[in-house]
């Protein structure tokens, strides 16, 4: 059977079309500058740390610990999936430790260094910010969680470092991915 090239140029024109598609509703590696291992040390010891990756371009994948020394049993692990359902993009939160139903969150708002998930009917948090620092070429990062306690508000603002505790990641036993 001889190979006419039409079924090449037939991928290539919906490849055409598709691609502008992707461009304009954002889709295309939307949240790729959050991808990678993120973390920071708090005066006290206590190490945060999240690491995401892309499982494709509608869905990211991620998880946080908090440990209070590098080796020791993390105090609160999460997993979290940031997915695209009908064009509308979700970030579902799973605390593991301690355990508890999983809580999801809304894109409020975001740009190419900028996401914000909101949940008014969660107390704490009821947003989660996520931002590049300008100038900082993309190795660090602002993570501020606020919402109510006892009916009284808090903001709790994190700036986590590009690569930090990726060592850690290495020695900790990972989730299973959905």
């Amino acid at each position: 059977m001889k190979d006419t090239g039409k079924s090449r140029r037939g991928m290539t024109g919906i490849g055409l079309l598709v691609l502008p598609i992707l461009l304009l509703c954002g889709c295309a590696g939307k949240f790729d500058w959050m991808v990678g291992h993120w973390g920071m040390q708090e005066s006290d010891g206590t190490m945060v740390l999240e690491r995401w990756e892309k499982a494709s371009s509608r869905k990211y994948l991620g998880w946080m610990r908090v440990m209070k020394a590098e080796d020791s049993a993390p105090t609160h692990m999460e997993e979290i999936i940031l997915h695209d359902e009908s064009s509308r993009w979700f970030y579902d939160m799973s605390a593991i430790v301690p355990p508890q139903e999983p809580t999801r969150f809304f894109l409020e708002e975001s740009t190419r260094t900028r996401a914000v998930f909101t949940n008014r009917f969660h107390e704490y948090p009821d947003r989660i910010e996520y931002e590049i620092v300008p100038g900082s070429n993309g190795s660090t990062m602002d993570v501020t969680v606020s919402g109510t306690i006892d009916g009284k508000p808090v903001k709790n603002r994190m700036r986590w470092t590009r690569g930090y505790g990726r060592e850690i990641w290495t020695r900790l036993s990972e989730p299973a991915s959905n």
